[in-house]
């Protein structure tokens, strides 16, 4: 599945069960990378779906165990 700004991802998020991993643009239109991996995180489920955030500054970027952070471009 592909979206192209957090609040398509979220819907995607929602709406199918199967995913497995995660890839995120942490400054993505609409619903920006923070605000997509706060409303993931309100599910259970999220917990055991890793995340690989893409972004130009990482410096203050929260992740939860397991998740990755890479510095654009890559």
């Amino acid at each position: 599945l592909e979206a192209s700004q957090g609040q398509e991802g979220l819907q995607y998020f929602n709406t199918h069960n199967n995913i497995g991993l995660i890839i995120l643009d942490y400054q993505m239109p609409i619903m920006n990378g923070k605000a997509f991996m706060e409303n993931i995180q309100r599910y259970k489920l999220s917990r055991n779906i890793p995340v690989i955030v893409l972004s130009a500054e990482t410096k203050d970027i929260e992740i939860k165990d397991g998740d990755i952070v890479l510095q654009k471009p890559v």
